[in-house]
Order: structure tokens, then C-alpha cells, then sequence
């Protein structure tokens, strides 16, 4: 597995929306490419280089690929958005929409996450440490969906065990 780990650098004054931290928008690129990939604040166009350090280099598909994020994350949304494959784990905080849309792979976040993780999500594993806000796995605003039956995907919050329990899931097998 190719690892690719982002140190951020600087915190947003807006919400970053990080669309591009994903396995397969990383695929085949090294860390300067990495750095180059396009992000939001607001509606400023922005790169990823201009919030994190980048290291390390990407696998030749998403599934190959392993992204680490090394520190907070709290005002960084879209984080593993539509990913298919690979991993992303955030040693910290992240904003709303972790995971969303997902269809394969896995997420771990070992802190807290913001509202709608999951949304949508068709597939893939997403683990939170801490503690998820409103509307894990929801459908997005008009549509009734959510976190669909037919899916394979599962989402775990580990913040509201107590030692002697076992890891619930969300499971729509």
C-alpha cells in the first residue's frame, strides 16, 4: 500500500471543502501533483498545498491507496467524498459530509466528526472514535434514501460504548 499523509499547515478562515482528499482523486500522482489538486474556501479557489504539507506518493489505483491525515481536520468538510476504494484515516477532527456518497473503502476517524456523515453512502466502512453529530447515513435534503438497503455500507460509532460492548453497526446487508 502507497501511503500518502497531509499535515495541515493552516486553518481556514471559512470552511475548506476538501472534495479532493480522496483515494481515487489521488491515483497515480505524486506529492507535488497531490498539492495542486483543487479545494474550496467559500468560493475562493484554493489548493490543497495551501492547507496541508503533502508527503508520499499515491498507489497506481485507488485501492492501493492510503491516505493519513496528521492533525485536525475540524473546518475541512467533504473529506473521502464519493471515494470507491482505498482508506483515509484523520488522527483528529473533521467537518460535515465525511464519507459522503461513498461507494467503497474505508474511513477512520479517530476524533469527533460534524452532521451528515455518511450521507448517501452506497458501500465501504466508515469508523468514528468519537462522536458523530445529527443525521449519520440521512438522505440528503429531498430525497428519502439515505443510507440505502441494498448497500453494503456500514457506519460505526465507537464514543458511545461502554468498555464491555461490542462494536454496534449500521448495517443495511
Amino acid at each position: 500500500m502507497a501511503v500518502v499523509t497531509l499535515k495541515p499547515t493552516k486553518v481556514p478562515g471559512l470552511m475548506l471543502e476538501g472534495y479532493s482528499i480522496t483515494p481515487d482523486a489521488f491515483v497515480g500522482k505524486t506529492s507535488t501533483q497531490i498539492a495542486a489538486l483543487p479545494a474550496h474556501e467559500g468560493k475562493i479557489h484554493v489548493t490543497l498545498g495551501d492547507f496541508f504539507a503533502v508527503s508520499g506518493q499515491s498507489g497506481a489505483t485507488a485501492a492501493e491507496t492510503d491516505i493519513v491525515i496528521a492533525g485536525d481536520c475540524t473546518r475541512v468538510k467533504y473529506i473521502g467524498s464519493k471515494m470507491t476504494a482505498g482508506s483515509v484515516t484523520v488522527n483528529g477532527n473533521a467537518d460535515m459530509y465525511v464519507g459522503g456518497w461513498m461507494k467503497g473503502g474505508k474511513i477512520h476517524i479517530t476524533g469527533n466528526v460534524d452532521s451528515f456523515c455518511g450521507i448517501q453512502m452506497e458501500g465501504g466502512e466508515l469508523i468514528v472514535d468519537g462522536d458523530a453529530k445529527n443525521h449519520v447515513g440521512c438522505a440528503y435534503r429531498g430525497d428519502w434514501r439515505g443510507l440505502r438497503r441494498d448497500s453494503t455500507g456500514t457506519c460505526r460509532n465507537r464514543a458511545a460504548l461502554l468498555p464491555s460492548e461490542s462494536i454496534p453497526a449500521l448495517s443495511l446487508r
